[in-house]
């Protein structure tokens, strides 16, 4: 339960930081592409547009690489609710080969809840 809850607290600040990232972070390349573009004969200033570039693109990839880890590790954590899903679906059904009961239903509907809850 804390191990989900770390995770779950880490995933959004990955999110939350990424998205704060991506907004300036796209304008600054879109403004280095744009310099660039200006002909610009200053040495010393397109060195700094080159040094830009290497940096913001680089940061792109970061964020880019943190955010598919992060959907990489959602779709774990699907996936392994939906396992624990169904074992406890098979669970209920070796318990009593009969359909099962509603209390039967009405557990398992709270715990894939709380499965669900701890994504």
């Amino acid at each position: 339960e804390e191990r989900l809850k770390s995770e779950r607290f880490k995933a959004e600040l990955i999110t939350n930081v990424s998205h704060d990232l991506k907004t300036p972070l796209t304008s600054i390349i879109n403004y280095v592409g744009l310099l660039k573009k200006a002909g610009i004969e200053d040495p010393d200033a397109r060195a700094y547009l080159e040094v830009l570039e290497r940096k913001s693109q680089r940061l792109k990839k970061l964020t880019d690489r943190a955010h598919r880890r992060l959907e990489q590790q959602e779709e774990q954590t699907l996936r392994e609710a939906a396992r624990q899903a169904k074992d406890l679906l098979a669970r209920m059904r070796l318990q009593d080969d009969r359909q099962p009961t509603h209390e039967q239903l009405s557990g398992a509907a709270d715990r894939l809840q709380q499965l669900l809850d701890k994504m």
